[in-house]
């Protein structure tokens, strides 16, 4: 059963769209990540993080030069962008985890790259480095793919940020290795506040990221005293991280990054009364098709960032089809227009 609603507003919302279309559990969450100790782009599920899928090696580890840095693309689940901590910046396809150079993203002056988070609400990709512990300078930045520059935020008042991540709701934190803490992090002016100690003492390259769908902080940590990789998750209102295991053997096992298959903050609107709607196959291909159990006049497709992509007369039928090969892949909302009002359904195109 579906929602109808006479609004035609469409507003942007946090919504953990992937939840459904992914079909993970509340207890098991599937990461990427690279093993840079083995030179490996890796999966793993969190119930046990001991396991890793080789999904490809990585072909840009070097000397003195590695991957600190990934993120899925909202939009294109499949995709991921790498950053190297000098610079060198990838397009990664999870699938077949091939590495497509894409030129080189300078960070400031004397510093190497430590994080990058895209914006979900926005698309932005955010980047996060440092020069560790030469001076403590450390800073925000905007990345921008199609020029491959990077745009200043600001300073960050940190020793050591090696992470950047959000919540989907417009909230951002990062984690400081000189002081094992959490804190949040503002992207408009770089401000960090204090949130609390980690409970561990960590080492080397680690990374985060929360699951929409549960709202979980998962931390890809290596801890100094035991010496081995671990999965943590994180409190964000003490800071406090809790083991839950080792991710690999432990040893030759390093997560530098880790990313999830979130998607975008989605547009969604607020409903009211139920309405029989089918809409697959979905994820969809190509052809989209729509059963309703009320007439349609009118069908609207809108992108992520809440823009009309197309509008199709229906002729009040009750199934109808799109064909989306023209449209990029990504989420979407098709709006359908009924004598009882507005239905909303959300669609993957892959």
């Amino acid at each position: 059963m579906r929602k109808i609603t006479s609004m035609k507003k469409i507003t942007l919302l946090s919504f953990a769209l992937l939840f459904s279309y992914l079909g993970h559990s509340q207890d098991n969450v599937t990461i990427f990540g690279v093993n840079t100790d083995r030179g490996e782009l890796n999966s793993f599920q969190t119930d046990t993080p001991s396991v890793l899928n080789d999904l490809g090696d990585s072909s840009i580890v070097s000397p003195g030069d590695f991957e600190v840095a990934g993120d899925i693309n909202p939009l294109d689940l499949g995709t991921a962008y790498v950053l190297t901590r000098t610079g060198r910046f990838f397009e990664v396809d999870l699938n077949s985890a091939d590495y497509e150079p894409m030129g080189m993203i300078e960070p400031p002056t004397n510093e190497f790259w430590r994080g990058i988070e895209f914006d979900t609400l926005t698309n932005i990709l955010y980047a996060v480095s440092s020069n560790t512990f030469e001076n403590g300078d450390a800073t925000l930045s905007i990345i921008n793919i199609e020029d491959l520059t990077s745009t200043p935020v600001g300073a960050i008042d940190l020793v050591f940020p090696t992470s950047i991540v959000t919540n989907g709701e417009g909230d951002f934190y990062t984690h400081d290795l000189d002081t094992d803490s959490l804190y949040t992090i503002d992207i408009e002016t770089a401000e960090t506040t204090l949130i609390g100690e980690l409970g561990y003492d960590g080492a080397f390259e680690q990374d985060m990221e929360f699951d929409f769908a549960t709202g979980t902080l998962w931390l890809a940590a290596f801890n100094n005293d035991t010496f081995v990789s671990e999965l943590r998750t994180v409190d964000t209102t003490t800071g406090l991280s809790t083991l839950v295991g080792t991710i690999g053997s432990g040893f030759e096992t390093s997560i530098s990054w880790i990313t999830i298959q979130n998607g975008p903050s989605i547009l969604s609107v607020d409903n009211t009364n139920a309405v029989q709607v089918s809409v697959f196959p979905n994820p969809t291909q190509g052809v989209l098709n729509i059963n309703s159990a009320v007439p349609m006049s009118q069908v609207t497709v809108y992108n992520s960032l809440g823009q009309n992509v197309a509008t199709y007369e229906a002729n009040n039928t009750q199934n109808y089809s799109v064909d989306t090969n023209g449209i990029a892949n990504g989420l979407y909302v098709i709006e359908l227009t009924t004598p009882s009002g507005v239905i909303t359904e959300k669609f993957l195109k892959q």
